[in-house]
């Protein structure tokens, strides 16, 4: 079948291993199901595979593709779930320790077809294309954790997207604008913060420009390497014991460090001391 995959990793000139042609068609397993992929979507997470981050190197070829749209033998429209968990975890997905994306241990949708887990596959609504559906996997996901299981704002509070025109970043805008939150924006150029005006943010600043009011706390959330600022009215207890677990970590780094080191200046330090008279 055509596809588009990694022919080995490259984490000098990824795009070298970037390869075109024809590979062979998957073999459905039990509890799986063969999807024709009518649209598929780029991902940074492409870029890591072809560098070879993330997978192993008895993995290649590897079809590139976390995130797509397509049918079922049936003709049912559907969207892929990229995220493929072990079968017998029960809980949080995100926590599943075996939990993979498409393109990291199975072959991605940049194909003909792609064979996923049945739950993996979900009744395309009615009311966006197929091209819209295959782009709501890894960034919409990312975003949608972020705003509303991690974040804690609500309507009405405000929120800062920093580097307005990514994948993740477009989502947050759009999702904070549509959950009634006042959204703030950064970009580097115009060009990029003219992307967010359009999807709906409600002021855009560039970077490092000094905001127009100050907000009562922050949180600041990391995801698989995205990255954003949500700012909004953080409870003060919530945010002295983030500060502690900061300073705590810090310390925990320092002391490991030092004693990797063997801590010898601070050693000789002692000694000097020790060895000066008291004053």
């Amino acid at each position: 079948m055509f596809a588009v995959y990694a022919a080995e990793p490259n984490a000098d000139a990824p795009l070298d291993s970037l390869t075109v042609g024809e590979r062979p068609a998957p073999e459905v397993p039990d509890g799986w199901v063969a999807v024709t992929v009518t649209a598929a979507s780029l991902n940074m997470h492409d870029l890591w595979t072809l560098r070879g981050v993330g997978i192993k190197p008895d993995q290649f070829p590897m079809i590139l593709g976390c995130d797509g749209a397509g049918t079922l033998q049936d003709g049912t429209e559907v969207v892929l779930h990229s995220v493929i968990g072990d079968p017998s975890w029960a809980g949080d997905e995100t926590l599943d320790p075996k939990r993979t994306l498409l393109t990291e241990k199975h072959q991605g949708t940049f194909a003909e077809t792609v064979v996923v887990p049945a739950r993996n596959v979900v009744p395309k609504p009615a009311g966006i294309t197929a091209v819209q559906a295959s782009v709501m996997g890894t960034a919409w996901l990312t975003a949608y954790r972020m705003l509303f299981t991690k974040s804690g704002l609500k309507p009405g509070q405000t929120m800062l997207v920093q580097g307005a025109s990514g994948g993740v970043s477009t989502a947050l805008v759009q999702l904070g604008r549509a959950a009634g939150m006042r959204v703030w924006a950064t970009g580097r150029t115009e060009e990029k913060r003219a992307i967010a005006d359009r999807l709906g943010a409600h002021a855009t600043f560039g970077s490092g420009e000094r905001l127009p009011e100050r907000v009562a706390g922050r949180c600041r959330l990391r995801l698989r390497g995205a990255g954003c600022d949500l700012q909004g009215e953080v409870e003060p207890a919530l945010l002295r014991q983030q500060r502690q677990q900061m300073v705590e970590h810090r310390n925990a780094r320092r002391d490991a460090g030092r004693a990797l080191a063997g801590d010898s200046h601070a050693h000789a330090c002692r000694r000097r001391h020790r060895s000066e008279p008291n004053r």
